[in-house]
């Protein structure tokens, strides 16, 4: 890895491989969400770059394909209309998604040991009969494992999944494709959909139930199921903790419903530079929450002096950055392909913010902010204070480490998850529908293979 620097500012790049576009802002104060800037122009480093596209690139012509650059809108969202546009691009100037984002100082990819059995838990203690919800506890069980995977217990894994599982539901039926039937299936009012005000009473109403210890009354399936949550979290965590997950869980809620009300009026001017998107998207994602996890999977949760030191702060910011992004770039496809998806997409962002930059070139510049996202986290982590108690010290190195484990984890659960997968993909890697996942004795070294085939 090479270093430069620009304005006091370092970059950070591989030198065959990646382009110094974007770098943390180190403040002795850090914000309560990551800032990034744009802090050199897009420069060559590494192999020669497309002409058309701007992009590493061994081709010296560009075929066309048709992407579709924003996503599409259907009949519910009045305003937002499907934009398409005619870009010429060769996909070989695409960067391997994987190959590309697997850096040397992220963990090997693992799974929780407790992943089967926490799933065979939530099936037991959670709403079953109803096939749709049951697949959503899958996959987020398999996702929590990846990003948990040194997870203390089978009932803190289980937890998380859970309330994984409401959040990804929620967002889901609500928002992304406004599942009437799921809704009435759940035993909520299905015409709350036709009101974003009474949507937002609903969500409103989960984080009540979430805080309250009294069991509710009349309250439907996913009422239900937060309430019981609230218990469990609540039972396994401390007071302030625990007030830090409700807010998170309130704010992801609110920021995914800010955020269909944009689309809904056609209001996408706020996020179209980097700085207000990735204050939106972190939101979106799940803000301080990733973060939050660690400490209660792992049983450790950090005084507020450790919490609010800087480089803790930087550190943690940071990661829920890398969260996002890495969503973002795996999920690109599925947004452009699914004419119900009506979310903004960082690819899209550097594409509107670069004059007549096509898929590839934004698509690197996606993959380089990424990286500089996780060098600087290594880098920050080298500047770690010590505290007189040791059992300080020893909770900050594990919770650093479980942040680097749920960056890993992300990476790897997305690269392979059929979720982010379609036929039509723009990258080929994400064609196959049929991927699996490896078997569990191959994923520890994949990762650092993969990156050593691509860049030796």
């Amino acid at each position: 890895m090479a270093t430069s620097f620009h304005n006091g500012v370092s970059h950070h790049y591989q030198a065959r491989s990646l382009i110094p576009s974007f770098a943390l802002l180190a403040t002795s104060s850090p914000p309560g969400i990551a800032k990034y800037c744009l802090s050199t122009p897009f420069e060559q480093y590494g192999p020669p770059l497309c002409k058309q596209c701007n992009s590493p690139s061994s081709s010296k012509q560009c075929s066309p394909l048709r992407v579709q650059r924003a996503a599409a809108a259907s009949k519910e969202f009045a305003g937002v209309q499907a934009v398409k546009t005619l870009a010429k691009y060769d996909e070989k100037e695409l960067p391997p998604l994987l190959a590309s984002l697997a850096i040397e100082g992220l963990p090997p990819c693992q799974e929780s040991m407790f992943a089967d059995e926490a799933l065979a838990c939530i099936l037991m203690s959670r709403p079953t009969d109803l096939l749709e919800l049951e697949s959503y506890y899958n996959v987020c069980n398999s996702y929590i494992s990846f990003l948990h995977c040194g997870t203390a217990s089978v009932d803190r894994l289980a937890a998380v999944s859970a309330l994984c599982t409401v959040m990804t539901v929620m967002d889901d039926i609500l928002f992304d494709s406004q599942d009437g039937v799921m809704l009435k299936k759940l035993g909520i009012d299905a015409s709350i959909l036709g009101s974003p005000e009474r949507i937002r009473e609903y969500l409103h109403s989960l984080d009540v139930l979430f805080r309250q210890e009294e069991e509710p009354q009349n309250s439907d399936r996913i009422q239900d199921m937060v309430w019981k949550l609230g218990c469990d979290f609540r039972e396994m965590s401390d007071p302030e903790w625990f007030r830090l997950c409700s807010d998170a869980t309130l704010d992801f809620f609110y920021a995914n419903h800010d955020s269909y009300c944009a689309n809904l009026v056609g209001d996408s001017t706020n996020f179209t530079d980097l700085e207000s998107y990735t204050q939106m998207r972190t939101r979106t994602t799940g803000g301080r929450l990733p973060s939050l996890f660690v400490e209660f999977c792992n049983n450790l949760f950090l005084p507020t002096e450790i919490r609010e030191h800087p480089v803790i702060q930087q550190l943690s910011i940071a990661s829920h950055t890398y969260h996002s992004y890495i969503n973002d770039i795996f999920s690109y496809s599925k947004e452009l392909i699914d004419e119900s998806q009506h979310s903004f997409n960082l690819v899209n962002v550097l594409m509107d913010q670069g004059e007549g930059m096509l898929l590839p070139q934004a698509a690197w510049k996606a993959v380089n902010l990424i990286n500089s996202i996780a060098h600087d986290f290594m880098e920050l982590e080298m500047q770690l204070p010590t505290w007189e108690d040791d059992q300080w010290n020893s909770d900050v190195r594990r919770y650093v480490e479980g942040l680097k484990e749920l960056m890993s984890g992300d990476l790897y659960w997305h690269s392979m998850n059929k979720r982010y997968r379609h036929s039509e993909a723009p990258f080929p890697e994400l064609r196959d529908v049929n991927v699996s996942l490896m078997p569990k004795a191959d994923r520890v070294k994949f990762v650092r293979k993969e990156n050593v085939e691509r860049y030796s």
